[in-house]
């Protein structure tokens, strides 16, 4: 198959030639027990690679593909490993999809403040209480089990909520940025009425300072893409803060004054098959979102759930059973990394 990547820049030819290479190789379970089906993928996956190297002119390379190959292997692994645990918790995001639809929440805005209200409220939890922590979380084959144990931080909930859309049936990908940890650089003038409780886990200077420099091409903080209807836009569902893309490397806060810059590059190669829509970020008419919007998705979704709290009692009792099934399984998980 002959791959045009005419037009493009090198950056976007780098996010198809990913997006071609995940579509294109297929791992399956006779992989791991058949050598000449593994010795198959393995041929497959040199040819493609070999093919995209050349169709992109090195904007795409074989230490891209390898890092790629691995995180689906690794994905792949995690899937059948961890089977009983990536079930419990498909439950416990349809159950809530379930909550949803009786509330009669649809809209991709209004379910992202859905999720915030029920992340931060510890309706994902099996303590039923949330707080963000950096310094003892674990992270998880891509699936945020770590919030299950009321911990976790950006990237589990970016994933959180990319996962609770799919099972609405709306598209979304997690995407790193740069975040301005700094309040005279990310101003807000609303706050909505969601309490949120943090563990403070500040390194010392020179950390932080390295840190930041590394943070200038990796970014410190993930969000999730999110497409309502053809028009995408980002929601940060840590700093219950929508954003405006301006550009495939930016995007602006509504409700307030302050940047992001997005990093489509690594969260390409990273995010595995959680990074859906970054090639989205080009080329596109961009869709603004005004401030009285925001204020209205939330105010209007906080009051209709804290209207309904024996719902959402119902609804978390019920899917309980599931949140200590994946508890249980997070120590199998850091007992085999301890090995």
């Amino acid at each position: 198959m002959e791959y045009n990547f005419e037009g493009l820049e090198k950056e976007q030819k780098f996010i198809v030639a990913s997006k071609i290479l995940r579509e294109n190789l297929k791992i399956t379970e006779e992989c791991f027990h058949s050598k000449d089906a593994k010795d198959e993928l393995y041929r497959k996956y040199l040819d493609l690679v070999k093919k995209l190297c050349v169709a992109t002119k090195g904007a795409f390379n074989m230490k891209n593909g390898m890092v790629i190959f691995t995180i689906m292997l690794n994905e792949y692994n995690a899937s059948r490993e961890y089977s009983d645990l990536i079930n419990a918790y498909n439950l416990i995001l349809e159950n809530y999809h379930n909550l949803a639809n009786e509330l009669s929440i649809n809209t991709t805005y209004d379910l992202s403040v859905m999720c915030s209200y029920l992340l931060w409220n510890g309706y994902f939890s099996k303590t039923k209480s949330h707080i963000y922590d950096a310094k003892n979380r674990e992270v998880t084959l891509g699936f945020p089990f770590d919030v299950i144990n009321g911990g976790g931080v950006c990237y589990e909930y970016s994933i959180l909520l990319k996962d609770f859309l799919d099972k609405c049936s709306k598209e979304s990908g997690v995407l790193f940025c740069k975040f301005p940890f700094n309040d005279s650089k990310m101003k807000r003038n609303y706050k909505p009425n969601i309490e949120r409780n943090f563990i403070d886990n500040k390194n010392n200077k020179l950390l932080e300072y390295i840190l930041n420099i590394l943070s200038n091409s990796t970014g410190n903080h993930a969000v999730t893409l999110i497409d309502e209807n053809g028009q995408n836009y980002i929601y940060d569902l840590t700093n219950l803060a929508f954003f405006n893309i301006i550009d495939a490397k930016s995007a602006a806060i509504v409700d307030g004054n302050g940047n992001l810059k997005l990093k489509p590059t690594i969260s390409t190669m990273i995010c595995g098959s959680k990074g859906n829509l970054i090639e989205k970020l080009y080329g596109q008419e961009k869709f603004v979102i005004e401030e009285e919007q925001v204020k209205e998705w939330f105010e209007k979704n906080i009051d209709l759930l804290n209207g309904n709290i024996p719902l959402l009692n119902d609804a978390y009792d019920n899917v309980h059973s599931y949140m200590e099934t994946i508890s249980a399984g997070m120590s199998r998980i850091k007992t085999k990394k301890s090995k």
